[in-house]
């Protein structure tokens, strides 16, 4: 085999290997952020007729510096108020996105909900983030159906979705 013969076989392996191993790392890409890195607890009790109390717990465990959305996913409930407390976290806004949301519908598809869904985001800092908000009662036709928190983490890495959703059963008292 010529000189010129091995440079070009050794070129073709050269690319060949920088093409696999690419491959290789875009496949085994995975979340920074893993649904082990969070717990979430909360409580849900009646105030009276029309208003609902829940205490919520986020437990971070690692820093998130990627898109986060929290949706507590209550059937028959509705508008949600946080209460302002210095011992308590109050996110900036209430809201959704279109990928939260879209996530959220295939995971609950199951689970009739009076309203659209508002979620809320929390600082992406390891911590404990305890919260306390009212939910006004739409109708007391689906009170036997388990509330559910639902985290949403959103993330892509060179163009590849590492998004995940994590439902969290809700105590009720």
């Amino acid at each position: 085999m010529n000189r010129g013969a091995k440079i070009t076989i050794g070129i073709f392996l050269t690319i060949f290997v920088l093409i696999a191993s690419g491959f290789l790392f875009y496949r085994n890409l995975s979340p920074e952020f893993m649904p082990t890195n969070i717990t979430i607890e909360s409580t849900i009790h009646k105030l009276n007729a029309n208003e609902y109390m829940v205490e919520l717990q986020v437990n971070q465990k690692k820093d998130d510096y990627h898109s986060n959305m929290i949706y507590p996913i209550i059937p028959g409930k509705g508008n949600i108020s946080f209460i302002q407390d210095d011992d308590l976290f109050t996110p900036s806004s209430i809201g959704n996105d279109h990928a939260s949301l879209q996530m959220l519908t295939n995971e609950t598809s199951n689970m009739p909900m009076a309203q659209e869904p508002f979620g809320f985001g929390i600082p992406g800092m390891k911590g404990i983030y305890n919260m306390k908000f009212t939910v006004d009662a739409l109708s007391e036709a689906q009170e036997n159906l388990n509330p559910q928190i639902y985290y949403i983490h959103k993330e892509k890495r060179y163009g590849k979705d590492l998004s995940w959703i994590k439902g969290f059963e809700m105590t009720v008292e």
